[in-house]
């Protein structure tokens, strides 16, 4: 049975490039016809059953960029006399970004200082000359409206102290921004002026004065990615992303989901929403613009018991494929009863035992009830307990190829989880795919229908 599954594989090839290339049919038929015997093929191709961790994952693409951009800008308006950074440069927070020149505002300062003596020394004068007043009105040396006006002057003078006062302070404030510092630590992505060039102020200038730098802290960054809605309601804040750039293949940088975007975004038809990651960069290696493939991890078991998905067929293909490669098939219903999904018949039937149960017997199933719905909690998805029945092709003791039913659980892009059926080490075969064959079968159709070539009329 083997050796006829081989000459299948093998005259089915053969015929393909036949055709393809338009050979004459005589041709055709010296080349079809020597396939009786197993002339080297070797044993189909098959996999082993191992223990390893498997991994359900999201992936994406998206674009490397700063979580936090700060734009720096100077609330003093003027020539730039000096630019303490340059683009890439890493800066402490108090450290210089830009001097602006200060000789205006330092006329002003001067200016303003002198109206604050004059203004101290009014109050001193009208302050001693109120307390004068006030002893000179209480011996009734002084008429009322003498005393009155003494006291207005030196209420006029303290409210001229404390103006200058807080023009004063502003001087110095608006002297002091002339001297631009970094407000935290972080790296300088962008420098829009150089010394020479003259600047508005951020607080004066109606446009929201010049931009002097951009900067961002680069330890952290954060990946856009379009996820399509399929995917989309597998996907939380939280769950772990693994990322990799081009510029570094053999690495992989972690982080986790932040936020899905609310708002979905259509191109060509196709609904995807925007999820954000943040990304660890503490070792700086990572940069603004850079393209990542993302995997956003759903699901995650360690040490279970797995096969290759090749292998791993449904009922229903499994009796397909046995019947078009000519061996024993599989009784269908053997194969799909079993798993039974959340809701179905399992349901109602815990639901007669408990009614029928016995009150401790009943105390008992609420308790195995809540330790379940703890264990859903902390798997949101409901992965941990998906079960599926499913088939597998394995030789038996006298080399024939048989099927094995399997409960299958989680599977990620290479490799299905096992829970019944197989042991650790344990080979199955990797059968072609029922697509394949049904391709095989109507080339084959066509074929005969072409010149009544001999030989293609049977297998």
């Amino acid at each position: 049975m083997r050796k006829g599954l081989i000459k299948l594989v093998k005259t089915s090839v053969k015929l393909v490039v036949l055709v393809g290339l338009g050979i004459s049919a005589w041709y055709a038929y010296q080349i079809y016809i020597p396939v009786e015997e197993d002339d080297g093929l070797g044993e189909l191709p098959t996999a082993i059953s191992v223990i390893r961790d498997i991994t359900m994952s999201v992936e994406a693409t998206g674009v490397l960029q700063p979580i936090t951009i700060v734009e720096i800008k100077s609330r003093a308006s003027g020539e730039i006399l000096e630019m303490g950074v340059e683009i890439g440069d890493f800066v402490e927070a108090g450290d210089l970004i830009a001097q602006v020149d200060t000789e205006i505002l330092d006329q002003e300062l001067r200016q303003v200082q002198a109206d604050f003596e004059n203004a101290l020394v009014r109050f001193e004068v009208a302050e001693n000359q109120h307390e004068r007043s006030r002893a000179l009105f209480g011996e009734s040396l002084i008429s009322e409206n003498d005393f009155e006006s003494s006291e207005q002057i030196f209420s006029t003078a303290q409210g001229q102290l404390l103006r200058a006062e807080a023009s004063l302070d502003l001087a110095r404030e608006r002297l002091a921004d002339a001297t631009v510092r970094a407000p935290s630590a972080g790296t300088i992505i962008n420098k829009t002026v150089e010394e020479g060039q003259i600047i508005a102020s951020s607080t004066n200038d109606v446009s929201g004065g010049t931009t002097l730098v951009q900067m961002a802290d680069l330890t952290r960054l954060e990946i856009r990615t379009l996820v399509d809605e399929v995917d989309i309601g597998q996907i939380q804040s939280g769950l772990s992303v693994v990322s990799k750039v081009e510029a570094f293949p053999e690495e992989r940088f972690l982080g986790e989901v932040m936020k899905i975007e609310p708002q979905a975004v259509v191109q060509q038809s196709v609904t995807t929403f925007p999820v954000l990651s943040k990304i660890d960069n503490s070792a700086g290696k990572l940069l603004p613009g850079m393209n990542a493939d993302v995997s956003i991890v759903v699901h995650r078991k360690s040490r279970v018991l797995t096969i290759q998905n090749e292998a791993v067929r449904t009922p229903s293909d499994a009796v397909e494929v046995a019947g078009m490669l000519g061996f024993t098939t599989v009784e269908k219903d053997d194969v799909s009863g079993g798993a039974r999904g959340r809701g179905g018949s399992d349901s109602v039937d815990q639901k007669a035992q408990f009614e029928s149960a016995s009150p401790a017997e009943r105390q008992r199933m609420m308790a195995e009830f809540q330790k379940g719905a703890n264990k859903a909690n902390s798997d949101p998805f409901g992965l941990d307990g998906r079960r599926e029945y499913a088939v597998v092709f394995v030789y038996d003791e006298l080399g024939q190829i048989m099927t094995k039913k399997i409960v299958a659980g989680v599977r990620d892009w290479q490799n299905t989880e096992v829970l019944e059926g197989l042991d650790p080490g344990e080979e199955v075969l990797l059968l072609p795919s029922t697509s394949l064959l049904r391709n095989q079968d109507r080339l084959r159709s066509w074929a005969q229908g072409r010149s009544g070539i001999p030989g293609l009329s049977g297998r």
